[in-house]
């Protein structure tokens, strides 16, 4: 008898230390939530992780069951506040599966749907979508905001601009403008983000609307930029994004984007600038034909790199690039063995890694000219034809001749063994090469490939 009495009170105990948490869980988590609105957010602060205490506490005590649910609910929403979203996801999913239809399911799922949109998560829009008919009107008003967002961030504009339909708020028109601006409404955006544009609001992410903007009109994303230049807070690396999401646009005429690309290279101290800078190399390399103009193009970094290492990092790859291509163009003698495949080798690297598709042209025309008898000629016909579109048909009648070449006939699906032996005879070419580069790096010599 006095045993099981002994049993009861344990249990009443137990119950009572595990209500107890749950009741202090929700207190405090009332008493945070004042001193939010209050903006008392040291004292809120606290109490916040006050409640992650005691919600852990309930929680452990009995993890099933719409209690431990609530417990669950209650510590992700005190996270959620605390700006740890990557945990409170994990609390508030599972408070959602163990009670679906709990009486705070659609705070559960507002609370879940703060933290997937912070993070960029694109499933935040579909956490929303019940909340779009709900019957209380500050819910569902919340809901159409912060749907809205998420749908923005997914690049969803339809339904982006469905959800946001008069919601009121800067931060609502900011987001109608960035959904309008992407789907070609230019003069539709700037109209709706007018007051915005008159309060000359610096803290709104004008790049990605004048980016929209440039790769759809851009006389209208230049109208935009020169408005924005007029604002007293701008600031350079303010400046040098506007410019570089303008400079980026495809509906931007070429001299315009470079005009941009050096206005913004010059507003130094930004990573913008430093993007602008790379891109202006860049686009100088694009127009580069041959070795002697990469030779001007390379000398011509030290502008661009001055007082910034990040650009300096950049192109001092390219210029290790460049110098090895250069050396190849200098050393090589028409004929030499292995020649063809050292020629073959720059003007990949010209192509995929300088990005200066007429300068792989120069070599894989001298290849053509100088190893005439090369098996590797069928191998740049086809690496012309996507350089050189204009002249494909003539390239194609070219290589017509070479229909026995185990180029072509892998291009009508037959892998040969003369195939393999070809690629191979390459792959260990550009191997010796590579581990030649390397040794020389460690002794610090400047042999060559070909001597």
């Amino acid at each position: 008898m006095m045993r099981r009495a002994w049993l009861t009170l344990l249990l009443l105990v137990g119950g009572c230390a595990w209500s107890n948490s749950l009741y202090h869980a929700r207190r405090l988590t009332n008493a945070a939530e004042r001193a939010d609105r209050e903006d008392r957010s040291f004292e809120a602060g606290g109490l916040w992780g006050q409640v992650v205490t005691k919600a852990d506490s309930a929680y452990a005590r009995e993890p099933d069951g719409e209690r431990g649910a609530e417990a669950l609910w209650l510590r992700g929403r005190a996270l959620v506040r605390m700006g740890d979203c990557t945990q409170a996801i994990g609390s508030l999913e599972r408070a959602g599966i163990l009670a679906p239809s709990a009486p705070w399911r659609d705070a559960l799922r507002l609370d879940l749907g703060r933290c997937l949109d912070r993070l960029g998560d694109p499933r935040a829009a579909d956490i929303y979508r019940p909340l779009l008919q709900s019957t209380d009107s500050s819910v569902q008003l919340e809901a159409r905001r912060g749907a809205g967002r998420a749908l923005v961030t997914a690049g969803r504009w339809d339904e982006a601009l469905d959800a946001l339909q008069n919601v009121p708020g800067p931060a609502a028109r900011i987001e109608r403008g960035i959904a309008m601006a992407a789907t070609g409404r230019t003069d539709d955006a700037v109209t709706e983000l007018e007051p915005v544009i008159v309060a000359a609001d610096t803290t709104v992410a004008w790049h990605r609307i004048l980016g929209y903007m440039a790769d759809r009109d851009g006389p209208d994303a230049e109208a935009l930029l020169a408005r924005l230049l007029k604002f007293p807070g701008r600031t350079p690396p303010l400046e040098a994004r506007w410019r570089l999401a303008v400079a980026r646009g495809t509906a931007v005429a070429p001299e315009v984007q470079l005009r941009h690309l050096e206005s913004a290279a010059m507003l130094t101290g930004s990573a913008a600038a430093a993007e602008a800078r790379v891109a202006l190399a860049e686009r100088y390399l694009a127009k580069v034909r041959s070795p002697e103009g990469l030779t001007d193009v390379v000398e011509g970094f030290d502008r661009l790199t001055e007082g910034d290492a990040t650009t300096l990092l950049v192109l001092q790859r390219y210029e290790k690039l460049a110098d090895a291509l250069l050396e190849d163009a200098d050393t090589v003698r028409t004929g030499a063995p292995l020649g063809d495949l050292a020629f073959f080798h720059q003007a990949e690297i010209a192509r995929d890694s300088l990005r200066a598709p007429a300068l792989a042209l120069w070599f894989f025309r001298r290849i053509e000219t100088e190893w005439a008898a090369s098996p590797y000629v069928p191998k740049v016909l086809l690496a012309r034809v996507m350089l050189e579109p204009d002249s494909s048909a003539a390239l194609r009648a070219r290589l017509v001749g070479f229909s026995e070449s185990p180029y072509l006939r892998f291009v009508r699906g037959e892998v040969t063994p003369a195939f393999r032996a070809l690629e191979d005879s390459l792959g260990f070419y550009l191997g010796d090469r590579a581990a030649a580069a390397a040794n020389r790096q460690m002794r610090g010599t400047e042999a060559t490939v070909f001597e």
